[in-house]
């Protein structure tokens, strides 16, 4: 029999904290959505999977095998069967120094990764039995390769889109899109899970959609 939980925390970091994955260092003063670890517990008699998703720019080996330790000692689930994953965004709090010394807070790594422990071992918690359904489907209107040709034969990354320069994209995407539903016993849609292979940029150059601030900034 196949048990199944989910789990959302929100790890929406007190305004003022600095952000990682941008050249210049800046701080949120605001904030457009929250970030969450989110996560996936599938389980059977004599195996379970745990899945992490965390809305962070990226998680050291180091921090994410400490985060799988403790929850595998509280839940029981194997080490190696635990995945913690990042979301890549750009607009989230810096839990690593990468372009700048001295970016990220000890303070604020604790409280992100030990809400990321409670994330899994609540989806361990909430486990159940029910219905699993997956998909699949392909998009082609979404994602897109992200090196382009230059007319002098250049290749360069994420170029301006109206750079007059532009000839072609250097290589396909993939558009496969794989999903997990789950269900309860009366058939009630509980949550779901999606992999879709891209890199997700939604944000402008100057950390803005165009219509409105995505996340509120100022430089420091």
């Amino acid at each position: 029999m196949i048990k199944f939980g989910l789990a959302k925390i929100c790890i929406t970091p007190e305004f003022g904290t600095k952000i990682i994955g941008q050249p210049i260092q800046i701080a949120t003063d605001g904030k457009y959505n929250d970030l969450y670890a989110r996560s996936f517990y599938l389980g059977s008699q004599d195996r379970d999977l745990l899945i992490v998703s965390c809305d962070l720019l990226v998680i050291p080996k180091e921090n994410g095998d400490n985060v799988r330790a403790s929850i595998s000692k509280k839940t029981g689930i194997g080490f190696s069967n635990i995945m913690i994953h990042a979301t890549h965004t750009h607009a989230g709090p810096a839990i690593v120094d990468i372009f700048n010394d001295k970016t990220s807070n000890p303070e604020t790594q604790e409280k992100i990764f030990n809400s990321i422990i409670e994330s899994g071992v609540k989806a361990y918690n909430n486990r159940q039995t029910g219905k699993i359904g997956i998909g699949r489907e392909y998009l082609y209107d979404i994602s897109f390769n992200r090196r382009y040709v230059m007319k002098d034969g250049s290749v360069e990354m994420h170029p301006h889109k109206d750079d007059p320069n532009l000839l072609e994209a250097e290589g396909p995407n993939d558009p496969e899109l794989n999903s997990i539903v789950l269900f309860d016993s009366e058939d009630n849609p509980l949550g779901a899970v999606a992999n879709f292979p891209c890199h997700l940029t939604s944000l402008e150059r100057n950390n803005s959609n165009g219509k409105k601030p995505a996340t509120a900034i100022k430089k420091i």
